[in-house]
């Protein structure tokens, strides 16, 4: 069987003998090859829509975005030493708003608490669904952001800083039993 995803001008071919795959490649090339040049990647990593899927390891999968992490701790609002992590991505207090909060004054604070949601929206359904929770409560916030929302969002990045390995695995021992895990109780910690 050989396989062709599209996503808008991306194109990915697999199948089991390498021979199929050249040969839609060239066919590729005769036929787009003259309006752009036509690229192939082969292995077990790939980069692909801001990530690298990485096969590397037999029978698992990797969605990594390592670089997209390192980036948003170094180049944050916030500077932070190694040694500043949290256990979880948010406080006890994460669902609860305080309608007399101080709200954040300041045009560049809002905007950069508006950017680094942004950014961790595009981790959380990529390569860390771990964040996902509490990006989606901060991003219910980007329009008034209050002082106690901003330390959520501090909060957040501790724990990025704290947890810069990790991503989505994805692995299969057994075709016939499918196994779904997900961590519930991250929002309910301290």
């Amino acid at each position: 069987q050989h396989t062709i995803r599209f996503h808008v001008d991306d194109v990915a071919s697999s199948h089991k003998n390498r021979k199929v795959n050249d040969k839609f490649f060239e066919w590729l090339n005769k036929k787009y090859g003259s309006i752009k040049a036509v690229k192939a990647t082969r292995g077990d990593k790939h980069k692909y829509l801001g990530m690298t899927v990485n096969f590397e390891k037999r029978g698992c999968v990797r969605f990594e975005q390592f670089d997209k992490v390192e980036d948003l701790i170094e180049n944050g609002p916030v500077r932070l030493k190694r040694s500043d992590t949290a256990m979880t991505p948010s406080s006890n207090n994460l669902m609860s708003r305080d309608d007399d909060a101080k709200l954040i004054d300041s045009k560049e604070r809002k905007e950069q608490y508006h950017n680094v949601v942004a950014k961790a929206i595009f981790l959380s359904k990529r390569s860390r669904p771990d964040i996902q929770p509490t990006v989606a409560v901060l991003a219910t916030r980007v329009r008034e952001p209050s002082e106690s929302d901003w330390s959520e969002m501090v909060r957040l990045l501790k724990y990025l800083n704290g947890t810069r390995n990790k991503c989505l695995t994805l692995r299969v021992d057994n075709l016939n039993i499918l196994k779904w895990y997900v961590v519930t109780d991250q929002i309910a910690r301290g």
